[in-house]
């Protein structure tokens, strides 16, 4: 345990697998109180050290409320993640097939909840004023886009345009807002994905080509750039995407 993060109250939306479980276990490992919120969670188990609850980020009263939980039971909010997102094969569809319904389905939980989650956070923070860390988990796909992809796209392009509004507004309160866009991380998402692939479904995902760092991330290492993002160490940071991708947009 580094310490880095002690007796902090932090909230991970949508972390009880992959990359957002990684991140739970991380800011625990660094001293963080955190607390899990997960759809379904009855389904999962808690990541290590953390607690985990029941939240559907679609429902901005819901939001509210674990929000409210997390000040009460975790001694205040000082950091929330926002994870939660429609992804991998559920989120796919051709364009000229790609319904209403799934794009709207995507943006509410992929744009709509981590707006309802930095507004609720950043709520809490003013309130206790000590500042506070909002961090959205973007993607690669934030910056170009992929075939049978549209709502994640569109999604994942928005969420950085709501990091940046919220990170100038929030300023004066010392609440930064910044993002983290990984490439390829081998998740379970990213395994059923690539699965799909392998099958030769016709499905092109730009980040399953080897980038120069090699053939994809693990969760761990979007979780070291979140606790860096969370850290005292990045208190001038705000406004901005920290890409963890091995080197792929840039080849």
């Amino acid at each position: 345990m580094s310490g880095r993060l002690e007796g902090r109250g932090a909230i991970i939306t949508g972390g009880a697998t992959g990359i957002g479980r990684a991140i739970a276990e991380r800011l625990v490992a660094d001293g963080a109180r955190v607390a899990v919120g997960q759809l379904d969670a009855g389904s999962y188990t808690a990541p290590a050290g953390a607690e985990l609850w029941e939240l559907d980020v679609r429902d901005a009263a819901a939001v509210e409320a674990f929000v409210a939980r997390a000040v009460a039971e975790l001694g205040g909010l000082r950091i929330a993640v926002s994870n939660a997102a429609i992804t991998g094969p559920t989120a796919i569809a051709p364009f000229m097939s790609h319904s209403v319904e799934l794009f709207r389905a995507v943006l509410d939980t992929n744009l709509v909840g981590p707006f309802a989650v930095a507004q609720a956070s950043a709520r809490a923070m003013i309130e206790r004023g000590e500042g506070g860390r909002i961090i959205n988990i973007a993607s690669i796909n934030s910056f170009v886009a992929e075939e049978f992809s549209a709502g994640y796209v569109s999604s994942k392009t928005g969420l950085l345009g709501l990091t940046r509004a919220a990170a100038v507004e929030l300023a004066p309160h010392a609440v930064t807002v910044n993002a983290v866009a990984p490439g390829q991380i081998f998740s379970e998402s990213g395994r059923e994905a690539e699965a799909l692939r392998e099958e030769g479904s016709g499905l092109k995902y730009l980040h399953y080509r080897d980038g120069p760092l090699g053939a994809g991330g693990e969760p761990q290492d979007i979780a070291g750039a979140v606790a860096y993002l969370a850290s005292d160490d990045a208190r001038w940071v705000s406004g901005t995407t920290l890409v963890v991708d091995g080197a792929f947009l840039a080849s």
